[in-house]
């Protein structure tokens, strides 16, 4: 099997995803019957299976200047910068008693989900949200992960190469505060 996913929900809009895979490869995944249209009387096969309206046209035409626009850059260029905040970033979380970070491993992307002991994802989020800082709160389509972990849910937040030290710095404020209100 030799299927492709892409998905750039958060590297830049429009937050478009897709994948290539033969109609063999697609049927292979995913049973007959499978995808948009289960259940209906017009079952479709291969990769049409999943079409059930119009192609996100526009979002694919966004999604070709996105990689224009990541490519003019340098993408080595911007991974050492995401690099590089990645790294203040954790740095300055890790100075947050009580607080616990999900996935550490060398080389990875500039995304970090966390926890505060006592404190519930989703109100980290919204009181976050309250002082301008905005996160994802959730299961983030790792349901079986944060089984493994023992956890309902988690903070996340992503960092790209046009963040900047002062939003880290501020980012971290704002969570400190948070952390104090919650006690």
């Amino acid at each position: 099997m030799c299927a492709t996913d892409f998905s750039w929900p958060t590297a830049l809009p429009p937050g478009t995803a897709s994948e290539i895979a033969s109609a063999g490869e697609v049927d292979s995944i995913f049973p007959p019957g499978a995808g948009a249209l289960a259940g209906s009387e017009c079952v479709n096969e291969g990769p049409h299976k999943f079409e059930a309206g119009t192609p996100n046209i526009a979002g694919f035409i966004g999604l070709g200047v996105a990689v224009d626009y990541l490519e003019s850059l340098g993408l080595d260029h911007v991974e050492a910068r995401e690099s590089e905040l990645l790294a203040h970033f954790t740095e300055e979380l890790n100075k947050i008693d009580g607080l616990r970070i999900f996935g550490t491993t060398p080389d990875k992307a500039a995304v970090v989900s966390f926890l505060i002991e006592g404190a519930h994802a989703h109100d980290l989020a919204t009181l976050l949200d309250l002082e301008g800082v905005a996160i994802r709160s959730g299961q983030h389509c790792a349901h079986p992960l944060l089984q493994y972990y023992g956890v309902a849910a988690t903070c996340r937040a992503s960092l790209a190469f046009y963040n900047t030290h002062a939003e880290i710095e501020r980012f971290i404020a704002a969570l400190n505060k948070v952390r104090k209100l919650l006690g």
